[in-house]
């Protein structure tokens, strides 16, 4: 196990002396930002996501999500667009349930599905890429501060790529590691709402 930890380690002073690009502390956060959610054992929140073309001009498409997490197993998500309307996904850990306003079908799941994976499936939650991705550079913009709901959250924002030619920005809050906003060129995320531990 020790030689493994020691091998990771070597690997990633390795990669970072090859690629000058990467600096170290915004890659500490990215990596941070992928399982920040998982880390924390309660939360809820308001996400809002605009995707969009690239070059596309216009409002874009939008969905507009809830998300309630309690560690490891109970997850409720409620989440709208403009075409499938309201979907909500429930999971208490033994049993899963499912709606959708378009079709009005609801379906229930004994054997449930853990809350990561309807997390992940749903693609609703403002997580980053998962820490298998190599980033090919990540930089620290600045330190800027960010108000939901009257609450301050002190952010470090940092710009990634996991594609050459195309970075993200990630408004990373200090305290959870968690993304509270992310843009790119054809998607941005902006949580609205965030309680956690509680």
């Amino acid at each position: 196990m020790r030689s493994q930890l020691l091998f990771v380690a070597l690997a990633g002073v390795a990669w970072g002396q090859v690629n000058p690009q990467l600096d170290s502390d915004a890659e500490k956060l990215y990596r941070r930002a992928a399982t920040a959610l998982q880390q924390l054992p309660a939360y809820e929140m308001d996400v809002e996501t605009t995707l969009q073309k690239p070059g596309e001009s216009g409002p874009g498409f939008h969905i507009l999500a809830t998300v309630a997490v309690r560690q490891p197993d109970q997850i409720l998500i409620s989440g709208s667009t403009p075409f499938a309307g309201q979907t909500t996904v429930y999971s208490d850990g033994h049993t899963s349930l499912f709606w959708q306003e378009s079709s009005n079908q609801y379906a229930k799941i004994d054997a449930a599905i853990p809350a990561k994976l309807l997390l992940r499936l749903t693609d609703l939650t403002p997580e980053a890429e998962p820490f298998e991705q190599n980033l090919l550079s990540a930089k620290f913009v600045r330190n800027e501060e960010v108000y939901l709901e009257g609450d301050k959250f002190d952010c470090k924002v940092i710009e990634v790529a996991v594609t050459p030619g195309r970075t993200r920005t990630l408004w990373i809050d200090t305290k959870t590691g968690v993304a509270l906003r992310q843009q790119s060129d054809a998607a941005r995320l902006v949580v609205t709402r965030f309680r956690h531990d509680s």
